[in-house]
């Protein structure tokens, strides 16, 4: 018995530290990382949904697919943190169709050249909404 008392002993004096390190500081994540976490939390679900319909309607050959979202200002924010997010729009009251892109929440240039912000572009009375990862 002693023997093995003195063999462990040795395995364990022999034996580097298994002990994990220390606890690490907290960092702070950049802005653009919360943003993106927080959207996935708010569009996870309806998103699934809006998927699945778009999928079994192009399974239906549908040559005509209109989405109407309404009060949906926070999901759009949301979706242009995570993805490439350009919206056209044109009213009753306006003359012509303003086009604005966003990439990680901000106005980008719609096209190469162009400043960042809405443009005026040509478009029927209503408003297209297209997102690309």
């Amino acid at each position: 018995m002693t023997i093995q008392k003195e063999r462990l002993s040795s395995f364990y004096q022999a034996t580097p530290s298994l002990e994990p390190p220390g606890p690490q500081p907290i960092r702070r994540l950049h802005e653009s990382l919360i943003n993106r976490i927080a959207a996935g939390e708010i569009i996870h679900q309806p998103i699934s949904a809006l998927k699945e319909l778009l999928e079994n309607s192009l399974d239906a050959r549908s040559t005509s697919i209109q989405v109407t979202v309404k009060d949906g200002g926070e999901a759009l924010a949301s979706i242009s943190h995570i993805a490439h997010l350009t919206v056209i729009t044109m009213t009753k009251s306006n003359d012509c169709a303003l086009k604005a892109a966003y990439l990680d929440g901000s106005l980008i240039p719609s096209k190469v050249g162009y400043s960042p912000g809405p443009k005026p572009c040509a478009r029927n009375n209503r408003t297209t909404i297209i997102v690309r990862p």
